[in-house]
């Protein structure tokens, strides 16, 4: 990757109910109009999804220019990016577009608070969060629900012999958590 990339993590707070106590936060009024309500949200889709995929592992990209990606996560075999927008209508960006083919993604679902999963563009899908809970039958149907081989890793990311990422590029999140497990 000839990019500059992030080398620092970037920490999400998947328990929202801690994450509004510390913001002081006492109702939805409060949040909506709160500077933080993206990181909000952020965190609250990201549990979501990888809830729903029955996956306590992702990773975060981003690069000094500007382009980032919310979560990677391997599924299937294939590489999916989520993008986490708190927009009803998001946009697909140039940045969105140049992350998803910087890191080879088979496809990115751009998650927001909408009424309908629509796709925006070749292999980009905007995904409401109440859709996220059938994101394993979404992803299987968009190869036919066969089980596909193991994608090969983005340029210049080194793969240990179990095929997780230890490098710097991508960071993982999962031990990053502020939320009390139960």
């Amino acid at each position: 990757m000839a990019k500059r990339q992030v080398k620092a993590p970037k920490v999400y707070l998947r328990d929202t109910g801690l994450l509004h106590a510390l913001l002081g936060l006492p109702d939805d009024a409060s949040l909506l109009g709160h500077p933080r309500v993206g990181a909000s949200w952020e965190g609250f889709a990201i549990e979501q999804v990888l809830r729903a995929l029955g996956r306590s592992d992702g990773w975060f990209w981003g690069a000094h220019a500007g382009g980032e990606l919310d979560l990677l996560v391997i599924e299937r075999g294939r590489r999916i990016g989520f993008e986490v927008k708190f927009n009803e209508a998001p946009r697909v960006t140039a940045a969105m577009r140049n992350v998803a083919e910087t890191l080879a993604l088979d496809h990115l679902f751009v998650v927001c608070p909408t009424a309908h999963a629509y796709p925006v563009d070749a292999g980009i899908t905007v995904l409401p969060i109440t859709e996220v809970v059938d994101l394993p039958t979404r992803i299987a149907g968009l190869w036919g629900g066969r089980r596909v081989e193991a994608a090969s890793p983005p340029p210049d990311v080194p793969q240990s012999p179990d095929g997780i990422n230890r490098s710097t590029r991508l960071r993982p999140f999962h031990d990053r958590t502020a939320s009390a497990r139960v």
